[in-house]
């Protein structure tokens, strides 16, 4: 008996349907990916790199704050304070009685009665934050405590060029 000849070729015995992604449609998934990345992602990381900026000269102004109060319960004025003093209180902090040139530089302005001192530093963002502490009721301020204000971007960022105390007692504003 003789055998029958071999297909060269073996057949597909049935076809296939073409299940799953191709190339296209994968890298179209990524390009739509990363489109969304980019336009709703990114604007808020770069929100939060603003908002820690301004924290930062926020957070200095307080800790600046602070060193003023031990100062001012040694003699209970703030008179007489001057750049020296206040750098040797807190070495991680430049005060200055000029302008504010970033974070971690204070200008700061006692007035002449020692009743009160304001602050001033400026943000890496070009934002200026102010802070106000009044001890002593005086005929410039109806009341005591601690004020607190903010400017988007002034010229100069010193406590000499702050605005008028009493903006807000709850912290700093937003710059405006």
């Amino acid at each position: 008996m003789l055998a029958a000849p071999r297909d060269p070729a073996p057949r597909d015995p049935a076809p296939r349907d073409e299940d799953g992604l191709s190339l296209w449609t994968v890298l179209g998934g990524l390009l739509l990916s990363s489109l969304l990345v980019s336009l709703f992602i990114i604007p808020n990381l770069l929100g939060a790199r603003v908002a820690a900026e301004n924290g930062a000269a926020e957070h200095n102004l307080q800790a600046g704050l602070t060193d003023f109060k031990t100062f001012f319960s040694v003699d209970n004025t703030y008179a007489g304070i001057s750049s020296g003093s206040m750098d040797a209180e807190d070495p991680t902090i430049q005060f200055t009685t000029g302008a504010s040139t970033g974070p971690k530089v204070i200008s700061f302005s006692a007035s002449s009665s020692g009743s009160s001192v304001e602050m001033a530093a400026k943000s890496s963002t070009g934002a200026c934050f102010y802070i106000s502490d009044v001890e002593r009721i005086t005929a410039s301020f109806s009341s005591g405590g601690d004020f607190y204000s903010a400017a988007a971007s002034p010229a100069i960022c010193s406590a000499s060029s702050a605005p008028p105390s009493g903006t807000d007692r709850n912290g700093f504003p937003l710059p405006s």
